[in-house]
Parts: structure tokens; sequence; C-alpha cells
């Protein structure tokens, strides 16, 4: 049954479960089988009661590139776009552990702390591992694109999960390529469809419908002969719209990473903390 959650001071608990009533761990409403409505509305409500912590987290590594792509695009600097863009991609696989590590601290009721999850990503080389991990999943499925379209979507969709098993779970390389295709095994149209939506809701949209505005405001800076520093601040909202919405794709992947291992394996909040702990 699909759980949601709308009282915010309620967040990650479930009241039937409470500790205090059956002498147990509190369960979540987001460690559980979810539909994709699920999965969005508890995106966002969890995003929403923990906005701060979560958009610091990402916020803090992501800035400084964010912007310079944007004043690289905007002034036609090739380099300065390339290169702020580049690692800006390997910041974001970094940045996406930490959330990973915040979002299971809420579940597990633990006041969520952007210190705390970038120490447990930087302790025993994690990030390295994730980093390596998630670079060799995206070689994968560049060469199944490159062999066929279809293999290439395919991968793309059931090795989704592996910067979560590497998080989570400790795995790394060949081991969490292979976890992630088990967990997504029978489930790829379904999970195809959420990523689609997901992807449309959380990050295309908004950046489409930012896009336009930035465009329209730029434009009629350029009509009224605006200097190009004008140019350049009509488009900056796009780099601080893009930093706002991205943590709520990320929160969207870890909860269906969690659907997939209650569906198959009754994965809770003991299972969860047990995680935590390697």
């Amino acid at each position: 049954m699909e759980q949601t959650a709308t009282n915010p001071d309620m967040i990650g608990r479930s009241p039937a479960n409470d500790v205090s009533i059956q002498g147990k761990a509190p369960q979540s409403v987001f460690i559980a089988a979810q539909s994709l409505g699920g999965v969005l509305r508890n995106s966002m409500a969890l995003y929403r009661a923990n906005f701060r912590p979560l958009l610091l987290a990402y916020v803090l590594p992501t800035f400084p590139f964010t912007i310079a792509q944007q004043v690289g695009q905007v002034t036609k600097n090739d380099g300065l776009f390339l290169v702020a863009t580049f690692v800006l991609l390997i910041v974001s696989i970094s940045t996406a552990g930490a959330m990973t590590t915040m979002i299971a601290d809420i579940c597990l009721h633990n006041t969520p702390s952007v210190r705390r999850s970038y120490g447990k990503l930087l302790r025993g080389g994690l990030w390295l591992r994730l980093l390596l991990t998630t670079v060799w999943q995206i070689l994968v499925v560049l060469l199944g694109s490159l062999l066929l379209v279809v293999p290439g979507i395919i991968l793309s969709v059931r090795l989704f999960f592996t910067p979560s098993v590497v998080v989570l779970e400790r795995l790394s390389g060949n081991a969490a390529l292979k976890r992630s295709l088990n967990l997504s095994k029978g489930h790829f149209w379904r999970l195809w469809g959420d990523m689609i939506v997901l992807s449309i809701v959380f990050v295309f949209a908004p950046l489409l419908l930012l896009t336009l505005l930035s465009g329209a405001l730029g434009f009629a800076l350029a009509a009224y002969g605006a200097p190009r520093n004008a140019l350049l601040v009509a488009t900056l909202p796009l780099g601080f719209a893009q930093l706002l919405i991205y943590p709520l794709l990320f929160i969207g992947i870890v909860l269906l990473y969690y659907d997939l291992r209650v569906r198959k394996e009754a994965y809770d909040v003991a299972a969860l903390s047990e995680d935590m702990m390697r």
C-alpha cells in the first residue's frame, strides 16, 4: 500500500510502528514499496522537511562550478564551460553519495548533518570507490550504446542504482554493477517509466520553464542595448535553479532504491541501520 508523508513533524515516522508502542525500531514511510506517485510526493515531502541540510549538501561543493559553467556559456568561453562541466560532473558524483547518506540518516530519525554525511563518504576512501565505480558504470552504458542503442538503454536503467549500492552496501567495481543488475531484474519497464517521469518532473520541466524565462529576459535586455554583464545576470537565475532542483532527483533515486529492496528483500529500518554501520 502506498504511503505518503504530509505532516512535517512526522516525516520519516510511522505512528503504528513507533518504538514506544511496539518496542522495536520505528519504521519510515520512505522505506516502503511505493507507486510512482508515492515516490514523487515523498521526495518533495522529504526535501521540504529537510530543505536546509539537503540543499547545503548539494550546493556547497557544486555552487562555484555551476556558476562558472553559466558564465562560460554566456561569455562563449568554451574552455571555461567545458572545464566547469567536467569538474561539476565529478563533484556531483561525490555529492550524490553524501546525499544518499543524509537521506539514510533522515530515515533512521537522525538529525541530518552535512559534516557527518561527507565524513562518512571520506572515511576509508569511500568517495574514491564511488567515483571509480560510477565512471566504470558510465563506460559500460556507453559501450552498450555504441554496440546498439537498445542495450545502452537497458544498461542505463539496470545499472542506475550502482552509486546507492556503493554507498549503502559498500560494494564497488563489478560487484556493485552486478548487485544493481540483480536488484533491478524483473522491474525494467516500471523503473524505466519511473525514471523518465522523475527526470521530467524534477529536472527537465523546471529547467525548460526557467530557460525560457531567462532567455526572454536576456532578449529584452539585449533589445534595449544592455551590456554583456546585464545579459550574464539574466542567466544566473538558471544556475541557481539547478542548485535548487537537482536534490529532488537524488532523493527520488534513493527512494526508488529503497522501494526495490523492500519489494525483493523485505528491507526495513533495521536493515538500513545495518547498512550504515558497515
